[in-house]
């Protein structure tokens, strides 16, 4: 059973903005990817070192905590983070264009409704990106864990957004000089890791009114790229042959 939220203000008091969860190659290569320009969500964000990162490079960026503590220390930073226990995420239908879970869906009982919401907030052709230990540390080694993945139940839960994914394993290797492990020696992390990333599809149906030619539809609806909402059939298509 997953640890509820006296345990996460607990962990967030203690650890604060010098946490040693700084995942350096996780987060990097997640940065790099989403790029800038970008309506990014990041569940369970911590004190938001992540989110920091992504808001550097020009990214609007949100996120959502369980902690009322590591809600206050993103805030603080000038991100927008809301406290809830996830899920329901407490954001609108096709909202964002990335939707962010590093070492989060290891921790919560409830890992397929969550990816089903993060698929409801995403906008169509928007991506998920998440991390989780390689087959590492399950429950009983350790207790805040419910499960432990493999690359083939890692895939299986990502398919529920789309077939369009793309998933790696690399070993997570960082030392916290700031934290000191049982014998006074700075924390070494070394962390077996699945790094996925998976499509929104790009139509869904909906009546509409389309944003470029005006026309009110019934129909496929598409997304496209510096337009605001969304657009008809034949309209994707003659943008598209243009581009």
């Amino acid at each position: 059973m997953s640890r509820g939220k006296p345990y996460y203000e607990e962990v967030w008091k203690k650890e604060g903005v010098s946490t040693w969860r700084l995942y350096p190659t996780t987060f990097g290569k997640i940065s790099f990817f989403i790029g800038s320009g970008k309506k990014v969500l990041d569940i369970g964000c911590g004190s938001g070192v992540l989110l920091k990162q992504i808001h550097k490079h020009g990214n609007e960026c949100f996120g959502v905590e369980i902690s009322e503590e590591a809600a206050r220390l993103v805030n603080q930073a000038g991100i927008r983070c809301e406290v809830a226990k996830v899920p329901p995420l407490p954001f609108e239908d096709n909202f964002f264009d990335v939707v962010i879970a590093t070492e989060l869906l290891e921790h919560i009982d409830e890992d397929e409704e969550l990816v089903e919401e993060a698929k409801r907030v995403l906008k169509p052709g928007g991506w998920f990106v998440a991390a989780v230990p390689n087959d590492w540390l399950p429950p009983e080694k350790e207790p805040s864990h419910v499960r432990a993945y493999t690359n083939t139940s890692f895939r299986k839960l990502l398919k529920k957004i789309g077939e369009d994914l793309f998933v790696e394993s690399f070993k997570e290797d960082f030392i916290a000089a700031r934290w000191k492990d049982s014998s006074g020696s700075p924390l070494h992390i070394s962390l077996p890791t699945l790094l996925g990333r998976v499509q929104k599809k790009l139509s869904f149906w909906i009546s509409f009114k389309c944003k470029i030619c005006g026309k009110k539809v019934k129909d496929e609806a598409f997304a496209l790229e510096g337009v605001e909402g969304p657009i008809c059939k034949n309209c994707f298509k003659e943008r598209r042959v243009k581009k």
